[in-house]
């Protein structure tokens, strides 16, 4: 299955990258069900609970940020595995277009693979929840990453210390630097 969507962030695509990447960014736009854990080799663990068909399953997985190419795109992998349930794997291609003041655009492509029992009895369903996670987590990442990212007030300000450097190079030239 694939799908896109996108939103528009008050942030530059630089802080919108680096929010990307951060683990309490993240946690905060998972599902209320979910943790997140940095692992070692620069990972996040991930362990959810999912309600499906009446039973609770127990999905465990490893999500990724690929930012070699931020702040233009950057790639989220998730891989889960809810036992004899079902797998899947999950390829965010984020790309982020900056809108100047007004932050950037943030535009996603899922490519999305599963498997499994659940999978093979019900695709529809498993798909209609996969996507409707995605456009969950992006959701909640328009609303919850200004707030939480690194760096977002300078991101917002940047613009501020020039403009004040320059307005007073231009008075001091205006006034003969007196």
């Amino acid at each position: 299955m694939d799908f896109d969507g996108h939103c528009r962030i008050p942030l530059s695509p630089g802080a919108v990258a680096a929010a990307l990447q951060s683990a309490p960014v993240l946690a905060a736009c998972l599902s209320p069900r979910a943790s997140l854990a940095p692992r070692a080799d620069g990972g996040f663990e991930l362990r959810q609970r999912v309600d499906f068909g009446g039973e609770a399953l127990r999905v465990s997985g490893v999500l990724r940020v690929d930012a070699r190419q931020a702040p233009q795109r950057c790639l989220l992998t998730v891989e889960g595995n809810a036992g004899n349930a079902g797998f899947g794997v999950v390829r965010l291609l984020v790309a982020l277009q900056p809108l100047g003041r007004r932050g950037c655009s943030l535009r996603y492509q899922a490519e999305v693979e599963t498997g499994g029992v659940l999978v093979a009895l019900e695709p529809a369903p498993i798909n209609a929840a996969l996507r409707a996670g995605i456009e969950a987590f992006f959701a909640r990442f328009a609303e919850r990453a200004p707030r939480g990212a690194p760096g977002a007030w300078r991101a917002r300000w940047n613009w501020a210390v020039p403009t004040l450097i320059g307005a007073v190079a231009a008075y001091l030239g205006v006034r003969g630097g007196r």
